[in-house]
């Protein structure tokens, strides 16, 4: 099976902690964002870093604008 090159972190709008949902396909953590999460899409926003990193302390994230 194909490793992923992203993952997908979605966390509270205006901030990049708490995480709130990881996901390894994007329409996914829009899926989830859309039908599950109490905070609605409106409420959140959505990171990317490649997954295992960039270092040893985590990763660079690149904000991802929902679709």
């Amino acid at each position: 099976m194909a490793r992923s090159t992203y993952i997908y972190l979605v966390h509270p709008k205006g901030s990049n902690e708490p995480i709130l949902a990881t996901f390894t396909v994007k329409h996914e953590s829009q899926a989830w964002a859309e039908e599950v999460s109490s905070y609605g899409i409106e409420g959140l926003e959505r990171t990317r870093m490649k997954d295992g990193g960039d270092s040893k302390f985590g990763g660079t994230r690149v904000l991802v604008p929902w679709e």
